[in-house]
């Protein structure tokens, strides 16, 4: 226990990842595009995983709380769902951050830089293939189980796996580009800042 508590994070950036977790759950509801859908791309689980990719596992617990707090947030302000249903959508889009990261991390055995042709397969096929099937089996399940879905749970499931997908394909890469530089740990010219 005192191992976890010596590994919490800032609270700025904690509450940081709580408000971009939250602008991105009403960024999604926004973008929701496919009738009887919550959603269409979900930005917080490329956050969420960008962010476990980079962070100590040790710190993990403060953020999968982070996460949650401001999943329920969210679902205060935008998807109104009852508190059962919000905790076990969350606890699947948890299951995906941390499995998918700790399989990321794994697999390339350093940094996570998305430079070579190996980082950026590793990541698309584990990442954004994988670790969605997670949030998406749980989510689906939980829609369809309390009749919060007017779609089956294989149809709901694809729908939420392109979502989540989605929203590690284009939030974790340039999440995990503007963390690293944040950190010092890599410099870039202002060209490489355009890109």
């Amino acid at each position: 226990m005192t191992r976890v508590w010596s590994y919490r994070p800032q609270l700025l950036h904690l509450g940081l990842f709580i408000l971009a977790y939250v602008l991105g759950c009403g960024f999604a509801q926004a973008l929701a595009i496919v009738p009887g859908t919550g959603i269409s791309i979900w930005p917080p689980s490329g956050l969420f995983i960008a962010t476990l990719i980079l962070a100590p596992m040790w710190s993990w617990p403060w953020w999968v709380l982070a996460g949650g707090l401001a999943e329920l947030l969210g679902n205060i302000l935008w998807f109104h769902s009852p508190l059962p249903v919000a905790l076990l959508i969350y606890s699947g889009n948890a299951l995906e951050a941390t499995i998918g990261a700790w399989l990321v991390n794994r697999t390339l055995k350093r940094s996570v830089r998305l430079e070579t042709l190996q980082e950026v397969v590793a990541f698309v096929v584990v990442g954004a293939g994988i670790a969605p099937m997670l949030s998406a089996t749980v989510g689906s399940a939980t829609l369809v189980w309390f009749g919060m879905s007017s779609q089956t749970f294989l149809d709901a499931w694809a729908l939420w796996w392109i979502g989540d997908a989605t929203g590690v394909l284009i939030v974790a890469p340039l999440a995990l580009v503007v963390f690293q530089s944040w950190g010092g740990k890599a410099e870039f010219s202002a060209a490489r800042w355009a890109e």
